[in-house]
């Protein structure tokens, strides 16, 4: 069979295929058997070297074929998407009674006549198709890793899984000596070596295979969540964290138990304040820290807000709004949901380290039975540990409870 005669097979195939879909249509299927009728005069076999562009005669059919096709899809078009508001109004004021009523001039009185609008959307079975789809999926707002951002991350190097450091202590005698005498008392020193274990966390969360190929951004932000949460966790652990030396070497050393010191009110202050308020334990604060100085304190959303609105005598507020920071006492005020009600914590941040022996590392395999369950599981791992050494604890005070020790600073406030 020559390409032509191919051809020829495959323009009478198309003819009955059209006239299958313009049933009902007159004008169309006239179209069609004319242009039939002329193509069953052409006949391919008369013609030896096949070449359309050069053949105006089967162009030019070629041609009509093709504006047939596009009449009968534009057609197929119109019955899908049903008539539009425009071509209905023609065809009501192009019945005769629509012309007999608007020549009795009906249209000018208030005499009521209705017609029928044929076009409507409950003419049209389902909601997809017309409705938009916002982008994205919205999920319940996290809270903000506030605290691993103050921490100073030290990565820890290659065959090393355990922290070592020497905490030294020195006791002066300096002192005055009369001519030819030797002091009294021996200035001394003394240096220990300490140590922490790494902890380590992890997080996992299968998947089926028909996730991945079905609902593939879907899954996505599942796995954007298990790597968050596990950040979320280091987070709140860096401040309430159990780990300790007896039971849970492997666990975060949290500031609140492990690297801070309990808020004792100085001596001196006791008293010293009338109608004491938050920012005179901030003062009472940064006096406990004596060298160190406290540049952030954590609480959580409810006490910021229990003390916000509290005035000092000048009838200026204690928590202050600074370049968008909330200020308190000369510290940046930190919320974190890790903060138990009417507690604070301050900080010198130059006291906190993060030591990281693995970055947040994100897996994603099969294991037990996931091959016959056609499955996956992602898996989430960090190594790390926190540290304050025992002579910077006092650098951070821990107030268990803000009113007890607002008491304590102002006994006559009972």
């Amino acid at each position: 069979m020559t390409e032509l005669e191919k051809k020829a097979e495959k323009f009478q195939k198309e003819f009955d295929e059209l006239k299958e879909q313009v049933k009902g249509n007159e004008g169309l299927k006239k179209a069609i058997d004319s242009l039939e009728e002329k193509f069953k005069d052409f006949d391919p076999k008369e013609i030896k070297q096949f070449n359309p562009k050069e053949n105006e005669e089967f162009k030019s059919l070629d041609t009509a074929l093709n504006d047939l096709k596009k009449q009968v899809d534009g057609m197929k078009k119109k019955e899908d998407e049903g008539m539009s508001v425009k071509d209905a109004v023609y065809e009501i004021i192009s019945k005769p009674e629509f012309k007999e009523a608007f020549d009795r001039g009906e249209f000018k009185t208030q005499v009521g006549k209705t017609y029928e609008l044929k076009t409507d959307t409950s003419d049209f079975i389902g909601d997809v198709t017309r409705s938009q789809v916002k982008p994205g999926a919205n999920y319940p707002r996290e809270q903000m890793l506030s605290v691993i951002p103050l921490f100073t991350t030290i990565p820890m190097e290659q065959d090393r899984n355990r922290i070592v450091w020497i905490e030294g202590s020195y006791t002066s005698n300096v002192g005055y000596v009369g001519e030819g005498a030797a002091i009294g008392a021996d200035d001394t020193g003394a240096e220990e070596e300490k140590s922490r274990e790494i902890a380590k966390i992890s997080a996992k969360m299968p998947f089926t295979a028909e996730m991945f190929e079905d609902r593939s951004a879907f899954a996505s932000r599942l796995q954007n969540k298990l790597q968050f949460n596990s950040q979320k966790f280091v987070n709140t652990n860096l401040i309430n964290g159990d780990g300790n030396d007896a039971t849970q070497k492997k666990h975060i050393y949290g500031l609140k138990t492990q690297g801070s010191t309990a808020y004792s009110t100085p001596t001196d202050l006791v008293g010293a304040y009338k109608f004491a308020n938050i920012d005179d334990l901030a003062t009472a604060i940064g006096v406990q820290a004596d060298v160190y100085t406290p540049n952030y304190v954590f609480m959580n959303k409810l006490t910021i807000a229990k003390y916000s609105r509290q005035k000092d005598t000048t009838g200026q507020l204690v928590i202050r709004e600074v370049n968008g920071q909330k200020i308190l006492g000369g510290m940046t005020v930190v919320d974190s949901y890790a903060m138990d009600n009417d507690e604070m914590l301050a900080v010198d941040s130059n006291t906190l380290e993060l030591w990281v022996k693995r970055n947040l590392e994100f897996k994603v395999g099969q294991e037990q039975d996931d091959l016959s369950t056609d499955k996956y599981t992602a898996v989430a791992f960090w190594r790390g540990q926190a540290l304050v050494e025992g002579p910077d604890k006092a650098g951070n005070i821990y107030v268990a409870d803000i009113n007890a020790a607002l008491i304590a600073l102002d006994p006559d406030r009972t």
